[in-house]
């Protein structure tokens, strides 16, 4: 357990500089914060998906056993993935902005060099 989730919290980019970062990087970590957007998307509508079946399960057959055990599995259940899809994208997010605070500025160099001079106006 302590393997996983030492593996699940490591910092994975942490090999590269911050400050060597060019254009493709900007942008392929752009596309990296949008693939955890959808993944925490898709972490909350299986999470839904398996609250609903459970509670149908109960409100519909709560006269069998068999659809009362298993609703009582997918409603902890459900619970248990959304957060852990929470815990994934927190984590992943914070390692986002660790690699890249600078991506509120614009990632073109031209455009830093202006804004540099603009500031020392």
């Amino acid at each position: 357990m302590r393997k996983f989730l030492k593996k699940l919290t490591e910092l994975r980019y942490s090999i590269f500089k911050k400050e060597t970062m060019i254009l493709r990087d900007h942008l392929a970590a752009d596309r990296t914060k949008m693939a955890a957007e959808r993944t925490l998307l898709s972490y909350s509508r299986t999470s839904l998906m398996l609250l609903v079946t459970g509670i149908t399960f109960l409100k519909l057959f709560s006269e069998e056993i068999y659809f009362v055990v298993l609703s009582l599995f997918l409603i902890p259940g459900s619970i248990l993935l959304f957060l852990f899809g929470m815990v994934r994208f927190i984590l992943s997010w914070r390692h986002l902005k660790e690699l890249t605070p600078q991506l509120e500025e614009t990632p073109f160099p031209d455009d830093q060099k202006k804004k540099a001079m603009d500031k020392n106006r």
